[in-house]
């Protein structure tokens, strides 16, 4: 029985197909929950990452035993991110159930590392390519 569900994307999610990927998403989710997932970890970025969180977080509302864990590549991964990205960012933060950071400091391999370590913890890996 799986017990960790992890998502990996592309940042860029063409608006026409936004709402088959949420519908895909959200399917996925199901999926992954039937199958004992518990912990759904995601990595933060923008796109499909965000995307997946906000659709962990819907799901929690109504099975209260799901778990969002951030896998985060550095403190400070939004620093050039727009406004309306940071705040949904700022809203996925306060809101996982623990967040956890591979580096504290922008690294030239905290991205691989951190796309590693959701592969790692993985029991089902949701993945979207554009």
């Amino acid at each position: 029985m799986a017990s960790a569900c992890a998502f990996s994307g592309h940042r860029k999610i063409e608006k026409d197909r936004m709402q088959s990927v949420i519908d895909h998403l959200s399917r996925a989710i199901k999926y992954a929950y039937d199958e004992g997932c518990r912990d759904f970890y995601c990595g933060g970025a923008v796109g499909f990452d965000t995307l997946a969180a906000r659709e962990v977080l819907r799901f929690r509302m109504s099975h209260p035993d799901v778990r969002l864990i951030l896998y985060l590549p550095c403190l400070n991964q939004d620093e050039k991110w727009s406004y309306r990205q940071s705040d949904a960012y700022e809203y996925i933060l306060s809101s996982a159930d623990e967040v956890r950071y591979i580096s504290e400091e922008y690294t030239k391999t905290c991205m691989r590392e951190r796309n590693q370590a959701l592969a790692d913890v993985a029991d089902i890996l949701i993945v979207y390519v554009g």
